[in-house]
């Protein structure tokens, strides 16, 4: 049997198939770098933090702990709490299950294709634009676990200024009784 040397084969496949992954590399670093511009959780916490403050400066400290001392009052808040994390844990498991599932089609196909092919350019070209695939449908699900945590940064943000718009208008009331 003849074999070919490594210089006598065609190696476009890999060639292009390289450049395929590189631009997969090059546009997804952009992504990130643009989500992680776009997404400040420290920023909107400081400003939070900042407005919890003037919100409660006229106020005692057991006033402001009444949320957590009085659970029967909050009961209603406390629940859409749950539910915010629900939600956003049900995205998380459903983007966990898929990436699961993708992977072990890839491991499967990755299997079928040592199985099937000889020890040539063209096995590694179809290797790498398999791994690619695999690699670009991660990333969706990547995509959206991300979308899921920003998700529930903007809710837990909703959830904490109409709680304190309530205590806000449910404080002077509960003063003026006492």
């Amino acid at each position: 049997m003849f074999y070919l040397m490594p210089f006598q084969q065609d190696w476009s496949r890999v060639t292009e198939a390289m450049k395929h992954w590189f631009d997969f590399q090059q546009q997804s670093v952009k992504e990130l770098t643009d989500f992680m511009a776009a997404m400040s959780p420290q920023k909107d916490m400081a400003q939070m933090m900042s407005e919890l403050k003037e919100a409660s400066a006229g106020q005692n400290a057991f006033a402001l702990m009444n949320f957590w001392l009085q659970p029967e009052k909050h009961h209603q808040a406390v629940m859409e709490l749950f539910e915010i994390f629900q939600a956003v844990d049900q995205r998380l498991r459903s983007s966990q299950n898929h990436a699961t599932k993708v992977c072990l089609e890839n491991a499967s196909g990755t299997s079928v294709m040592l199985h099937q092919q000889s020890n040539s350019p063209k096995l590694l070209a179809d290797l790498l634009e398999h791994q690619l695939d695999t690699a670009k449908s991660l990333k969706g699900d990547q995509g959206e676990m991300l979308g899921a945590f920003a998700a529930l940064q903007v809710a837990l943000k909703a959830w904490t200024y109409r709680q304190i718009a309530q205590e806000e208008q449910s404080t002077p009331a509960e003063v003026a009784v006492e």
